[in-house]
């Protein structure tokens, strides 16, 4: 389904352990790279990932949220599309359902991307979008089954790390349906014991995914979320860490009326933003700045380098 005569616009949907994203973006004459639509499914993929147990139904519901958004990309008149999946895709079985739901009903195919390939392209994203500092970046994905810690290299490759501290999982360990100090400190035990031996950052710290996102959207009390406004807000360790711990000893209705809390995240933010602040105490970071673009984003602006890259050598 790939349109080899349009090389200015790419739509992007990046399967999650908890949410699919989607993005289409475009590239004017002048270089200038516009959002020209983008959408996200809280579809919850991984459900069961802690006992190791595939849902049909969220298989199901996945593959439909991702027709509806190839439905909207190839309204827009666009068929260059690139589905990419992450850490729940990563376990044999998930993917092996997925792909092949995903072939039958849409005829697309999905990369898996390494946690590697993850971390090289949520720094991407952020470089290409933020206005960091000359130091090396650091950036910090937690997302529903995984977390990604990223460094840039001094001229040389990233270096990336993945970590079993994804909010669905933590949640399912170890929450529940219980809301108690308990279960609270068991969880961030965990999440302590599993982030080892990682040094402190030299240059600007990068936050992204949901958790990230959803924090600024709290903070900010937007009644919907406003990418515009999110992307490069600073939020301090101690404001996640404590803006989690209030939400996990709400009842989960209650946190659903939240202004701020997006659809299908309200049970598993707690466990996302304790494992972010628990990231930024051990990078000795006392904030970090927000991005809201993400892999999907990485995955635009490499197509768009590669594209120029092919453009050049034609030339020549």
């Amino acid at each position: 389904m790939s349109n080899k005569d349009r090389r200015d616009a790419i739509a992007v949907f990046d399967v999650g352990t908890n949410t699919v994203l989607y993005l289409l973006m475009t590239r004017g004459a002048d270089g200038e790279f516009v959002v020209e639509d983008e959408g996200f499914a809280p579809t919850r993929l991984g459900r069961g990932l802690a006992s190791g147990e595939p849902s049909a139904t969220a298989v199901e519901r996945t593959v439909r949220a991702l027709a509806s958004f190839v439905q909207r990309a190839e309204g827009a008149g666009l068929s260059e599309l690139r589905v990419v999946g992450t850490e729940v895709l990563r376990r044999g079985r998930w993917s092996d359902e997925f792909a092949e739901a995903l072939w039958k009903r849409l005829g697309l195919r999905v990369d898996v991307l390494t946690p590697k390939e993850e971390g090289e392209l949520t720094l991407l994203a952020a470089r290409r979008s933020l206005a960091l500092g000359e130091g090396p970046a650091t950036a910090v994905d937690v997302g529903g089954g995984s977390a990604q810690l990223a460094r840039e290299g001094d001229g040389g490759p990233a270096a990336v790390a993945s970590y079993a501290v994804g909010c669905v999982l933590v949640t399912e360990r170890f929450f529940g349906a219980a809301r108690t100090p308990a279960a609270w400190d068991a969880a961030r035990n965990f999440v302590r014991g599993t982030l080892v031996d990682i040094p402190a950052a030299a240059g600007d710290v990068v936050i992204t995914g949901g958790t990230a996102a959803t924090t600024a959207t709290l903070k900010l009390a937007l009644p919907a979320y406003d990418a515009a406004r999110v992307h490069g807000y600073v939020l301090s360790t101690a404001t996640i860490a404590a803006v989690g711990k209030g939400v996990f000893f709400m009842t989960l209705s209650k946190r659903r009326r939240l202004i701020g809390m997006p659809a299908g995240r309200a049970d598993v933010f707690p466990a996302g933003a304790l494992a972010l602040a628990e990231f930024l105490d051990k990078l000795g970071a006392d904030s970090a700045v927000v991005s809201s673009q993400g892999v999907r984003y990485g995955v635009a602006y490499r197509y768009f380098e590669e594209e120029n890259n092919q453009g050049l050598s034609s030339a020549a």
